[in-house]
């Protein structure tokens, strides 16, 4: 009877252990188009070379938004396809990294628009920040990830939001399909919220302020085919 007892509890084991291992094995992977380096990659410190960099993609995409929506002869409507939707996250970044440690940890991001869908992606390197100089809220949810999946503390993680925006009450939110990736392993909003402590609300209204930063008021966006539309 003890022994098998023993092996009952054996087997129970094994299969956890081989659970958490199926677990931790999608949560850390990398996406085929991030190459890891040898060394500890970061975005780089924000300077007057980096500004000269950066800032000619971001003009040309805002000023392209502004003429299409703009002006008595404006069409009210543009489309952007993914790697302007990516300058647009890439810029936001770059621009709030001195004010932001979390920002400072992106090493590299992706942005794809296909399937009715936009998605946004960004490697991170938590190694690179210090979690007590984060906001509380911040040192929560990354607290329970690291947790969670431990190996995250000596390498990096790709995170991803996939879903169709919407306008609600003149702000830009995300629809009730949206899906957050942690490595390969696709999760619901509601299961990162419970898993990890993110606010929906929150979420949402970060968002709403990045979005808030284009030169128009945005009254409807849409994803079609792979492009973005936004009307103003």
């Amino acid at each position: 009877m003890f022994k098998r007892l023993l092996l009952l509890l054996c087997c129970a084991i094994a299969g956890s252990s081989a659970v958490l291992f199926f677990f931790w094995q999608q949560a850390t992977q990398l996406p085929t188009w991030y190459s890891n380096p040898s060394t500890t990659a970061s975005l780089p410190a924000k300077t007057e070379q980096n500004e000269t960099q950066i800032q000619p993609s971001q003009q040309q995409v805002l000023s392209k938004i502004s003429d299409h929506l703009k002006g008595a002869n404006a069409k009210r409507e543009v489309q952007l396809d993914a790697n302007e939707v990516n300058t647009l996250i890439l810029s936001g970044i770059a621009q709030t990294s001195d004010k932001s440690r979390l920002a400072q940890a992106v090493v590299k991001t992706n942005t794809q628009i296909q399937d009715g869908k936009i998605s946004a992606g960004a490697v991170i390197d938590f190694r690179t920040i210090p979690l007590n100089e984060l906001p509380s809220q911040e040192q929560v949810a990354i607290s329970k990830l690291l947790s969670t999946v431990p190996i995250l503390k000596y390498r990096p993680v790709y995170i991803e939001v996939e879903g169709k925006p919407k306008v609600h009450n003149k702000q830009i939110s995300l629809d009730e399909t949206t899906r957050v990736k942690l490595g390969s392993l696709s999760l619901t909003l509601s299961d990162m919220y419970q898993r990890f402590g993110l606010d929906e609300k929150r979420l949402n209204q970060q968002v709403a302020n990045e979005l808030k930063k284009l030169p128009v008021e945005v009254k409807d966006v849409e994803v079609m085919g792979d492009r973005l539309v936004v009307r103003g």
